[in-house]
């Protein structure tokens, strides 16, 4: 399983990923924002919590989170991969 390392809040409701198996990605979390808790994100107080989880994903401060699966499957399609 893969594991998420660092996670870092960017501009625009993106997140900077780094994976166990080395891949780096910036992830665009707008399209998650859909109503209910996610909608809390568009606060950037809150998007800026985000950090790691001990279940290897990324959650926020609110309660909303990401196993690290669906990102690396994310980053995997071309998800505004980075070097």
């Amino acid at each position: 399983m893969v594991k998420i390392i660092s996670v870092k809040p960017l501009a625009d409701k993106t997140i900077h990923l780094i994976f166990s198996d080395g891949l780096k990605a910036n992830i665009d979390i707008k399209p998650f924002i859909r109503g209910g808790i996610s909608d809390e994100l568009k606060d950037d107080t809150i998007f800026n919590s985000v950090k790691l989880d001990n279940l290897s994903g990324i959650c926020w401060d609110n309660g909303f989170d990401f196993c690290p699966d669906v990102l690396w499957e994310l980053a995997m399609k071309g998800e505004k991969q980075v070097a």
